[in-house]
């Protein structure tokens, strides 16, 4: 499957030329060091699981990843930054 047919499907958000893929990656790179560090954390740990696990042990992974993001500060800290209109500050718990 090459980039334009995973974008057409919907599995991927841009497709880019090869001569541009590193300096998109680098930019993509950039806007996930401000996201919620837990979050990315679990997000790459279910990805890797969806290489050498089977469906119903990544479908449990996410089930678990939802109740820990759910039960996080970053998700309370997420909340009250909204409400206080100001850039939220993640710790990874």
């Amino acid at each position: 499957m090459n980039g334009e047919q995973v974008l057409v499907l919907g599995l991927a958000p841009d497709c880019v030329p090869q001569t541009l893929l590193l300096q998109r990656a680098k930019a993509v790179a950039e806007e996930l060091h401000d996201r919620r560090p837990l979050a990315l954390m679990l997000a790459k740990k279910l990805l890797y699981a969806v290489l050498s696990t089977s469906q119903e042990c990544v479908i449990l992974m996410k089930k678990l990843s939802l109740c820990v993001l759910l039960d996080s500060a970053d998700k309370d800290e997420g909340i009250r930054s909204f409400l206080e209109k100001r850039w939220p500050v993640f710790t990874g718990y």
